[in-house]
């Protein structure tokens, strides 16, 4: 029963945050972006057919705000790619949810009562494993990213464009 409770807090908090996420992203100024393991900002990753890497999703919470409850959903072609999402393992905030429910989509949820502040935090470990060759933008949606519905303070993000060759 408590797995139902917290799954309905998640998709209450994912749709209230939709609804006020777009008069509040044009306010942030901080970005959410993909790194190496080697914590090097990527936007592009090469890689064979067959070939595997991982990557890392990171967003920055502005100074004197504390993070509590994030959502966000990665697109991917998934004709050329497969991508698997676990926890950062030093995610202060690790998903309460990744769902791949969706052919092409992973959701990704959270919070905690307590909260983080810091000046950025590692959300989740991406692993890309090229099937075919290609190109693709791994899309990346943030719904929600903040305190409270009333106080979100939701990242800029960037595409992380995949080549398999």
């Amino acid at each position: 029963m408590k797995s139902k409770q917290m799954s309905l807090v998640v998709y209450l908090m994912v749709a209230i945050s939709l609804l006020i996420s777009p008069l509040q992203a044009e306010e942030s100024s901080n970005k959410a972006y993909w790194t190496d393991l080697l914590k090097k900002k990527i936007n592009e990753l090469n890689l064979s057919v067959g070939e595997s890497k991982t990557v890392r999703l990171v967003a920055e919470i502005p100074e004197k705000e504390i993070l509590k409850a994030y959502s966000m959903v990665i697109n991917f072609d998934e004709s050329i790619m497969s991508c698997k999402v676990v926890a950062s393992q030093n995610s202060s905030i690790k998903p309460k949810m990744i769902s791949s429910k969706v052919d092409g989509t992973i959701a990704v949820n959270s919070f905690d009562v307590t909260g983080y502040s810091g000046k950025s935090i590692s959300i989740v470990d991406v692993t890309i494993t090229g099937l075919k060759k290609g190109s693709y933008p791994c899309n990346l949606i943030i719904t929600a990213f903040g305190e409270s519905a009333d106080k979100q303070f939701i990242p800029t993000t960037n595409n992380l464009f995949i080549n398999i060759k």
